[in-house]
């Protein structure tokens, strides 16, 4: 399997495995979700959660040293607004 490959899935192992339930999800952009990317690319992550950027470029640290593979991670943080979410219900009526 292919290095990048390799690293990708284990920075998402590494990932999962130390924020479990409040990773929503990992999406993977730019070129290596279009397609043109390079050997010299390296890999566009977003993550969506409640995850720790200090704790995120640990694991990106690790996955660099271990397979010299850059991931470059976006993080959005996910978090309900109940008070907002009724607003707009009020503001869109069935």
């Amino acid at each position: 399997m292919e290095k990048k490959a390799l690293a990708l899935r284990e920075f998402i192992k590494r990932v999962e495995d130390k924020f479990g339930g409040s990773v929503e999800s990992i999406v993977l952009f730019g070129s290596y979700a279009r397609g043109d990317y390079s050997e010299d690319s390296d890999i566009d992550v977003l993550i969506v959660g409640d995850v720790d950027f200090y704790e995120i470029m640990e694991i990106v640290t690790d996955i660099l040293l271990e397979y010299g593979e850059l991931i470059r991670s976006n993080i959005i943080r996910a978090r309900r607004n109940p008070k907002k979410e009724r607003q707009l219900y009020k503001n869109y009526p069935n």
